[in-house]
C-alpha cells in the first residue's frame, strides 16, 4: 500500500516540464469552454427568476435531500416554497477596520446551526495571515464542496477529462464527480486494493439517494474513496483525522446515513488544501477554471456579483438537506483570499447563502481597502 500511495504522491507533486510549456493553450481552451457553457445556461435558464433559478441549483446539488421531495417541478413553484425561498436583504458594510471586527462579524451572523468558518490571505510576497476562524477543525458536512477534494485527485493524476470535469464542478453534477473519482482507479491504479480493515470495504453496495435515483457504491468507487484518504494522509496537507470521504460528490441523506456513511471535512482541511493547490500545483492557474465564477454559468451565475468586482472569485458551492456551503479562492491585485465556509444544520438555507455571501463580501473588501 505504502508503494501504492507514494506513487500516487509522486504524481501529484511532479508536473512535467512539457505539462508546463502547454498550459497557456489548455487555459484557452478551458476559456472558450467556459463561454459556451455560459452562454448555453444562460439561454436555457433566461426564463427563471433568481428564486427559481437558486431552487434548480439546490436541487441539483441536494440530490432531493429535501427540495425534489417539496417541489415535483421547477416550472410549478407555489406560495408555500415562495416563502422558503425567500432572500433576505443584503446586509451594508460598514464598521470592519480590522481583523477583530471581521472575526466579530462572522460570529454575529453565524448563529443559526453549527458553522466552520476560515479565511487565510496569502500575499504575492509570500505571507500568509489568517483572517478569521471559527471551529475550523471541528468536522463538518461539507456538501458539494467534496467535489473539490475528490476531484483534485483526478485532476493531479489526469485521470479524467478535463472539459467534463469542468461540467462538473460547474454544475455540481453527482454521477460525474462519482465518475471522476473512479477514474483514479480505472484509469491509473488499476491494481489498487482496499487495505486491510480500511472502512471503504464496508461502503461496497451501499446505495445513497440522489433525487429518484439510487446511486451504489461499487467496487471501484469504493477503490477510489480509499486511495484518496490514503493519498491525502499522505501528501499531510492536514491532520488526516480531519477528513472522512465516502463518496466523490459529497451525497448523503441527512435523515438516514449514519456513522461511516456520512462525509465530513474541516474547514481547516478545505483552506490547507487550496493553500497547497495555489502553491504547489504549477497548474492551479488551469484548475480554478473548472470551478465556477459569479455570472459565468453555473452555481454562482447569480451570486457574489459585487464581491467578484472586487476580486475575482472561483469557488464551489454546496447545499445538503441543512447545509449550505461555499470553499473557494478570490484573487486581489496582490495576494489571493483562500476560503471555507460552512453551514452545517441550518434551520434557514436562504439566510445562511445569504450570510456565507455577506462573509464573502465582507473579508474581499477588508483586504483590498486596506492594500493586504
Amino acid at each position: 500500500m505504502r508503494t501504492q500511495l507514494f506513487k500516487v504522491l509522486i504524481g501529484i507533486l511532479l508536473i512535467s516540464s512539457s505539462q508546463a510549456l502547454a498550459m497557456t493553450a489548455l487555459e484557452q481552451k478551458i476559456e472558450s469552454f467556459n463561454a459556451q457553457y455560459t452562454d448555453q445556461e444562460e439561454h436555457e435558464y433566461s426564463h427563471l427568476s433568481d428564486e427559481e433559478f437558486q431552487q434548480l441549483i439546490d436541487i441539483r446539488e441536494s440530490g432531493g435531500d429535501v427540495f425534489n421531495q417539496l417541489i415535483p417541478q421547477i416550472s410549478e413553484t407555489t406560495e408555500s416554497t415562495k416563502n422558503i425561498l425567500e432572500v433576505d436583504a443584503v446586509q451594508p458594510i460598514s464598521g470592519i477596520k480590522s481583523k477583530n471586527d471581521l472575526q466579530k462579524d462572522v460570529v454575529a451572523r453565524t448563529q443559526d446551526g453549527n458553522w466552520g468558518v476560515h479565511f487565510v490571505y496569502l500575499g504575492s510576497n509570500g505571507t500568509r495571515a489568517d483572517l478569521s476562524s471559527l471551529r475550523i477543525n471541528e468536522k463538518l458536512r461539507p456538501a458539494s464542496t467534496m467535489k473539490i477534494i475528490t476531484s483534485y485527485l483526478a485532476f493531479s493524476l489526469n485521470s479524467y477529462p478535463l472539459l467534463k470535469m469542468g461540467t462538473m464542478l460547474k454544475s455540481s453534477d453527482n454521477g460525474m464527480a462519482d465518475e471522476s473519482l473512479r477514474s483514479t482507479i480505472t484509469q491509473k491504479y488499476v491494481g489498487y486494493a482496499i487495505p486491510n480493515g480500511d472502512y471503504a470495504h464496508s461502503l461496497i453496495g451501499y446505495k445513497m439517494r440522489d433525487g429518484r435515483v439510487n446511486r451504489t457504491i461499487d467496487k471501484n468507487l469504493a477503490r477510489g474513496v480509499s486511495l484518496a484518504m490514503g493519498t491525502y494522509e499522505t501528501l499531510k496537507i492536514e491532520d488526516g483525522s480531519k477528513l472522512h470521504i465516502v463518496n466523490g460528490s459529497g451525497l448523503q441523506q441527512s435523515d438516514k446515513d449514519t456513522g461511516i456513511y456520512i462525509n465530513k471535512v474541516s474547514p481547516r482541511f478545505q483552506t490547507a488544501l487550496l493553500e497547497k493547490i495555489i502553491k504547489s500545483d504549477d497548474r492551479y492557474d488551469v484548475y480554478k477554471r473548472l470551478l465556477a465564477q459569479p455570472g459565468q454559468g453555473g452555481t454562482l451565475a447569480r451570486r457574489l456579483a459585487a464581491s467578484n468586482k472586487l476580486a475575482p472569485i472561483y469557488a464551489k458551492t454546496g447545499t445538503l438537506g441543512n447545509v449550505k456551503a461555499l470553499m473557494g479562492v478570490a484573487e486581489t491585485k496582490k495576494g489571493k483570499i483562500v476560503f471555507s465556509i460552512i453551514a452545517d444544520g441550518a434551520s434557514n438555507l436562504r439566510n445562511a447563502q445569504t450570510e456565507i455571501d455577506n462573509i464573502v463580501f465582507q473579508h474581499i473588501k477588508y483586504v483590498t481597502s486596506n492594500g493586504l
